[in-house]
């Protein structure tokens, strides 16, 4: 008996790790703060998320962007394509960080023409 309890023990500590160190939940609807209107769709598998947005600079040009990366603790990077942007705007790269609470993330972009910081909320 004692080694069933061992044994039941042992799994139930393997697994509250394996739990632990899961990444963080990025699935939903966001919206970048200093854009336009806009949406952002973000779907994670385990580490991996692909992103879709769209929307518009507060000008009112149309942008449209997909891209992929990893998440890696509360950090998430990933690389974006632009299918519809404002002249001269280059494909770039995006580096977030999720909040505690799960609500923001936080972080820089870095483009060929420049860099600045985002803020991404998450819609309810």
């Amino acid at each position: 008996m004692r080694r069933v309890i061992g044994l039941i023990a042992l799994v139930f500590m393997c697994a509250s790790a394996a739990w632990a160190e899961s990444p963080p939940n990025v699935n939903g609807q966001w919206r970048q703060d200093d854009e336009g209107p806009n949406i952002i769709l973000m779907a994670q598998d385990h580490d991996a998320v692909l992103v879709i947005f769209d929307g518009a600079t507060p000008q009112g040009e149309k942008i449209t962007y997909y891209g992929s990366g990893t998440i890696s603790g509360r950090k998430v990077v990933y690389n974006y394509i632009f299918t519809r942007s404002p002249r001269g705007w280059d494909n770039g790269d995006m580096t977030l960080l999720l909040s505690k609470d799960g609500q923001t993330m936080e972080g820089q972009w870095v483009a060929g023409w420049g860099r600045g910081k985002v803020i991404f909320r998450r819609l309810k």
